[in-house]
């Protein structure tokens, strides 16, 4: 993790680079620090400039490879306005985004989900791919990405989630069918399983106690919670006095809902969950704090756990 970057002396950097997602998607004002990936492309751009022959070009995007004897000898690119050639003398490297914004794309090459729920900028349409593609490139594992569970936010998209301390996720079946706490990458996929065995439909529900408040237990969400109102107003955050009541909102069997709930907190007084394994791996307890991964759900909510979502995707080669 690069360690944060103070830009008070340099705000042009600060404008400049994508992000956070809470500016981008909730209007957030920009923070005064630079971290995560922020941090580590303003290092990057920092150090460019210390070298004299380097010349960057943003917001000029790659329209396609130049060919000259069957080599690839430079690309054009287009600023919006115009299109210009920029010659390689040694070659191009295509470190590109992936396609998670190209509906089309996904589509072709059998990737899940929609655009609308990619953590990518919108600027990951698969150019690079196609341009690619378009001189004679072979491409490989165009249907993998870097899965995970999506939470839906009042603006109707779904966002990267993590860092989950509680609660459980339940099918269209009011059935418990994973282990909450695995690796985000290793959930994912088996979501996108169940979807394509017909086992699992979209959304799922992740159901909690909140004894401590309405806000899901959920650490990471990346972009930051809106007012628990603007949830509860858009259908995602439901609550109710019993688990029947409950079952109704999110429109699952109230009888297997509460065998679901019955039989997790036989296994939090076990210590042991025997269904899936929670806590079994050192990642399990990653965001415990030191305590167990098996929390009890005494009184209930749920809030819509929905669209596993690519934050990445295939590169070309």
């Amino acid at each position: 993790m690069p360690k944060p970057l103070p830009i008070a002396d340099d705000p042009e950097l600060n404008e400049s680079i994508r992000g956070p997602l809470g500016r981008e998607r909730n209007g957030d004002a920009l923070p005064d620090m630079l971290i995560g990936g922020r941090a580590l492309v303003g290092r990057f751009l920092i150090a460019l400039r210390k070298f004299p022959n380097v010349q960057l070009h943003r917001n000029t995007p790659l329209e396609e490879l130049v060919v000259e004897d069957g080599v690839v000898v430079g690309a054009i690119v287009s600023n919006g306005e115009e299109r210009r050639a920029i010659r390689a003398r040694k070659g191009v490297v295509l470190a590109a985004g992936g396609f998670d914004q190209n509906d089309e794309m996904r589509s072709k090459y059998g990737v899940p989900g929609a655009a609308r729920d990619s953590m990518g900028p919108w600027s990951n349409l698969g150019k690079a791919h196609q341009a690619g593609i378009a001189v004679g490139s072979d491409v490989d594992l165009m249907g993998e990405a870097w899965w995970s569970p999506g939470l839906t936010h009042p603006d109707g998209r779904s966002a990267f989630a993590l860092c989950f301390t509680a609660g459980i996720f339940v099918d269209q079946d009011g059935k418990r069918f994973t282990n909450e706490y695995a690796p985000y990458d290793r959930l994912g996929r088996e979501v996108i399983d169940r979807m394509e065995s017909g086992d699992m439909t979209l959304p799922f529900w992740m159901i909690y106690d909140d004894s401590r408040g309405p806000v899901p237990p959920v650490g990471a969400t990346n972009v930051p919670f809106s007012a628990t109102e603007e949830y509860v107003e858009k259908g995602l955050w439901k609550t109710a006095d019993t688990l029947t009541g409950l079952a109704e909102q999110i429109g699952v069997p109230a009888e297997a809902l509460e065998a679901t709930v019955a039989r997790f907190n036989e296994l939090v007084v076990k210590g042991v969950d025997e269904d899936f394994g929670r806590g079994d791996e050192p990642y399990d307890l990653a965001f415990t704090g030191g305590g167990s991964a098996l929390v009890p759900i005494e009184k209930a909510r749920s809030t819509l756990h929905s669209s596993v979502s690519p934050t990445s995707a295939p590169r070309v080669d």
